[in-house]
């Protein structure tokens, strides 16, 4: 995939060139299985399913697709249950691997890992009932940093709004997502570390402006990130975060049901179909008078 950057090297014929300038000017860097440099980022290239990215301090990286059955998946219960690569919501009815008449504990700083605010900036929306995650105001092509170790499970561009999407599962289960990018730094399936650049901040999907909208959801269940990290320091309020596994299980049940739009529907034509009116679908999805409806966006039907 491209990234929309000015300076964007097309690889093909130009592949042996680029290398070749590597060699003579990044020899610093290291590949993606060790650590990556944690610099802004210069310039990026694709070679075949691999990417090299070019950092501003004369370091490079070198990231290859390992595919989905790569021999280092973790095997911790919740780490590794529906390890899906082409969409967002992955548990559904799921079987919750641990007990849920009890608190789940995560440990945030797993293994004596690190974290990393993905972005610095002022937080101009936090999570309420319509909005499952925080927005920060900052600069298109501003480097987004993973918030913890973890894997890529989801790197590509979302048609329900997110746009240009990247999710990192983490190894206590936890994922975080960073949303309306304009461009990957990473690729599915890559180990990540705190710190490692990943995106860059951007505006696509339903977004009306340059920021980074960034979640933490375990086992698909939005929650708080504002509980958990002060963005105005730009840390950890704390290592632990306590969960009520009930609540994953009310959550899942409780789930809305969504329509995926086709052409030529119309909120009338939808409405009739699941029983409910053109009012209860507009009040839903909170849509304005006379919105046009866009096929394969998603609506919230019940």
């Amino acid at each position: 995939m491209s990234l929309p950057m000015t300076n964007h090297v097309r690889c093909g014929r130009m592949a042996a060139p680029l290398l070749c300038f590597l060699l003579s000017h990044f020899i610093t860097g290291t590949n993606a299985h060790g650590q990556q440099p944690r610099a802004d980022v210069l310039d990026t290239a694709d070679v075949r399913s691999s990417r090299i990215i070019l950092y501003k301090n004369h370091t490079w990286s070198y990231l290859k697709d390992v595919g989905g059955d790569s021999n280092d998946m973790r095997s911790s219960g919740v780490f590794d249950t529906a390890w899906v690569g082409n969409q967002i919501f992955v548990y559904g009815k799921t079987k919750i691997p641990f007990d849920t008449s009890n608190r789940y504990d995560i440990n945030l700083l797993e293994n004596e890992s690190e974290f990393c605010i993905p972005v610095e900036g002022h937080v101009v929306r936090g999570k309420d009932y319509r909005h499952d995650g925080v927005d920060i105001s900052t600069e298109t092509g501003d480097t987004v940093r993973a918030a913890f170790d973890g894997k890529v499970r989801y790197a590509m561009y979302n048609t329900g709004g997110y746009g240009n999407l990247i999710i990192v599962r983490h190894m206590n289960g936890l994922e975080t997502y960073y949303a309306h990018l304009s461009g990957f730094l990473c690729l599915p399936n890559q180990d990540v570390r705190a710190g490692d650049p990943i995106g860059l901040v951007g505006s696509t999907g339903h977004s009306k402006g340059s920021h980074l909208h960034f979640e933490f959801r375990f086992m698909d269940v939005p929650l708080d990130p504002q509980a958990v990290i002060d963005f105005t320091e730009n840390t950890l309020k704390s290592d632990r975060l306590t969960i009520n596994a009930n609540d994953i299980t009310k959550s899942h049940a409780s789930a809305r049901k969504v329509y995926k739009i086709k052409k030529g529907d119309t909120l009338a034509s939808i409405a009739r179909k699941y029983h409910t009116t053109s009012a209860r679908l507009t009040k839903l999805n909170h849509l304005k008078k006379n919105t046009k409806l866009h096929a394969r966006r998603r609506l919230v039907i019940g």
